[in-house]
C-alpha cells in the first residue's frame, strides 16, 4: 500500500553438520605389469546459509523470504579400473570406470523472483563415465600421450527454487559437464653433449560443449573447443633453463563461462514448459578464453 515503510527485522538461523567419510578398496596384481582394482568412497561438503534472500519481506511473494540454510552435500563414488605397463614398460594403458551418486548436491540457482535472487538449493544427481590414459615410448627420448574421457551426468529429480517454481529437471543437461574430452601430445628430448637437454613438447586438448549454469533460464551453452600448446626448452646441467612457449597457438576464440538471463520472455527454456525466459536481471555476460600467448621463461634451481 501507498506509504508503506519497509522495516528490517532481526533474523537468525543456525545449523550443525558432521560426517564420517570412509573409503574401501580392493586391488589384485595379475602380474608385475598389470593391476586391477575396485573402490568405494564417501564424500562430504558441509551445509551453509543463504544470506541473499531478503530480510525486507513485506512486498515479496517468496514463501521463505529471509535467511535460510541448505543441507550438507553427500556422495558415494564407485570406481573400477586397470593399470598396466606393457611391452617392456614402453606402453602404459590405464582405464577407469566410475559412478557417483550425489545426495543433496549443493546447486546454485538464479531465481527471477521477484525479487531476483541467487542462492543455493539441494538436489540429487548421478554422474557416471570412464577415462582412458595412454602413454607410449616407441623410441628413446620420444613420448606419445593421449587420453579420452566420457561423462554422463543427470539430475535425479525436479528441483524447486524458493519461489516454489521448478527450476531444474532431469531433462536439463548437467552444467559444467562436457560429455566427451580428449588430449593428444608428444614430447621429444635431445641430449646436447654434457651441457644439458633440449626438449620439444606439443599438445592438443579438446572439450565437448557444456552449460555454464544450472538454471535453464540463465545458462549459456559453451561451444566445444580445442587448444594447441607448445614448448621448446633447454635444461642446462648447471641448474638453469630457458624455454619458449606458446599457448592457444591457433588463437582460438572460445568461451569459459557465461550468464544469460536476457529476454525476450518468449525465448524457449530447455527442459521446462510454460516457463518464461528470465529477463529480470537485464544483462548477458560471456567469459572469453585467453587468446594466443607467446612467452619466454628463464629459471634457475639451487
Amino acid at each position: 500500500p501507498a506509504g508503506s515503510v519497509s522495516t528490517p527485522s532481526a533474523q537468525t538461523v543456525s545449523g550443525k553438520w558432521s560426517s564420517i567419510s570412509p573409503r574401501f578398496s580392493l586391488d589384485y596384481r595379475w602380474s608385475p605389469q598389470v593391476m586391477t582394482y575396485i573402490s568405494a568412497a564417501k564424500g562430504y561438503k558441509g551445509g551453509g546459509f543463504n544470506d541473499a534472500i531478503q530480510t525486507r519481506c513485506y512486498r515479496s511473494p517468496l514463501p521463505n523470504c529471509g535467511l535460510g540454510d541448505y543441507q550438507p552435500e553427500n556422495l558415494w563414488t564407485y570406481e573400477a579400473g586397470i593399470r598396466s605397463d606393457l611391452f617392456d614398460r614402453r606402453v602404459r594403458l590405464n582405464i577407469t570406470a566410475f559412478l557417483t551418486k550425489y545426495k543433496d548436491q549443493q546447486i546454485q540457482l538464479a531465481d527471477p523472483g521477484p525479487p531476483p535472487l541467487v542462492y543455493t538449493v539441494n538436489g540429487d544427481s548421478t554422474v557416471k563415465g570412464f577415462e582412458v590414459e595412454f602413454l607410449a615410448n616407441p623410441v628413446q627420448n620420444l613420448m606419445l600421450k593421449a587420453s579420452l574421457g566420457y561423462v554422463d551426468a543427470t539430475y535425479d529429480e525436479a528441483i524447486r527454487g524458493v519461489s516454489g517454481q521448478v527450476a531444474v529437471t532431469p531433462a536439463i543437461p548437467f552444467y559444467r559437464s562436457p560429455k566427451w574430452s580428449y588430449t593428444l601430445g608428444a614430447s621429444y628430448k635431445v641430449p646436447v653433449g654434457e651441457t644439458g637437454d633440449l626438449a620439444f613438447d606439443l599438445n592438443w586438448g579438446w572439450k565437448d560443449k557444456q552449460l555454464s549454469f544450472p538454471s535453464s533460464t540463465n545458462f549459456v551453452e559453451l561451444p566445444a573447443y580445442g587448444l594447441l600448446n607448445g614448448r621448446i626448452s633447454f635444461d642446462a646441467a648447471g641448474g638453469w633453463s630457458i624455454a619458449v612457449f606458446g599457448n592457444n597457438l591457433t588463437n582460438k576464440y572460445y568461451l569459459t563461462g557465461g550468464f544469460d538471463p536476457s529476454g525476450p520472455a518468449s525465448k524457449p527454456v530447455p527442459g521446462l514448459t510454460g516457463v518464461a525466459h528470465d529477463r529480470v536481471f537485464g544483462f548477458t555476460m560471456l567469459d572469453i578464453g585467453r587468446p594466443r600467448e607467446l612467452g619466454v621463461e628463464l629459471s634457475f634451481k639451487f
